[in-house]
């Protein structure tokens, strides 16, 4: 249980005289059995928290407060050394975040004293500064990372970086090639990477699966079915079934292509 220890202390005040104040200690322990104390100048105040901290303590929800006085770039540099879950490449990318947008703005502030005001304010200075919305998005989800690590360390009970409007990344009109100018791409390639401009054009395939593919993931199936021309005149024409191989051993995609695009 918690309890208030009511002390008098002695102090000067500007003119250098000195006068008797009272403060009151809020003494507690954790559910490990360590001490705490915490001051405040008014009893109702201390009254106040001895609650809250007995309330924390016995449902397991307290925390350590001093454990969220670490700064910033310490607890980052901690934290992305335990990023294993990542890719070399992306935890590259998010050092380099974390170092370059990140870190200059808050990382000799303590953790509990980074605001979601001082967050918005961030962004707002990115922004005005010229930075993209795509940088600016990644350095607030590199700050978020790493806010919502320090929660589930105990060292923060809410993540600041968290209901930020961050600036929309406009979206690109997608450019589709004719047939004729893809046969125009196949023609100025190199002959080893011909079929792979064909795939790109044709399958469908995301960038990862059709980097990925070998011969020895394609099984071909010739049919024949009344088709059309692109002149609309009817014909028999040849259908590749292709059987590729996807992201994992067990998976596999089923693409339908004419053959015409790859004679």
């Amino acid at each position: 249980m918690a309890y208030i220890e009511r002390r008098q202390l002695e102090q000067r005040d500007k003119s250098g005289r000195t006068r008797s104040v009272v403060r009151y200690k809020v003494r507690y322990r954790d559910a490990a059995g360590k001490p705490h104390s915490e001051t405040k100048r008014r009893l109702v105040d201390a009254e106040r928290r001895k609650a809250e901290i007995e309330l924390d303590v016995g449902s397991g929800l307290w925390r350590d407060p001093r454990r969220g006085e670490i700064r910033l770039e310490k607890w980052a540099a901690e934290w992305i050394q335990t990023r294993h879950d990542l890719r070399l490449t992306t935890r590259t990318r998010l050092d380099i975040t974390l170092k370059v947008q990140v870190l200059p703005r808050f990382g000799t502030t303590p953790l509990v004293r980074i605001t979601n005001a001082a967050v918005r304010s961030w962004v707002a200075e990115m922004t005005a500064a010229g930075l993209s919305p795509s940088t600016i998005r990644k350095a607030v989800f590199a700050l978020r990372q790493c806010l919502d690590a320090a929660i589930a360390d105990n060292r923060l009970a809410i993540n600041p970086a968290i209901s930020v409007p961050l600036p929309s990344e406009p979206l690109k009109p997608p450019r589709f090639l004719s047939q004729s100018q893809v046969e125009q791409l196949v023609d100025a390639m190199p002959d080893k990477y011909k079929a792979m401009v064909l795939v790109g054009a044709y399958a469908g395939l995301r960038w990862g699966e059709a980097a990925g593919l070998t011969r020895a993931s394609i099984a071909f199936t010739l049919t024949r079915y009344g088709g059309l021309f692109e002149d609309g005149s009817e014909a028999a024409v040849d259908r590749l079934d292709t059987l590729l191989g996807g992201g994992s051993k067990d998976s596999h995609n089923v693409l339908q292509m004419d053959t015409r695009k790859l004679r």
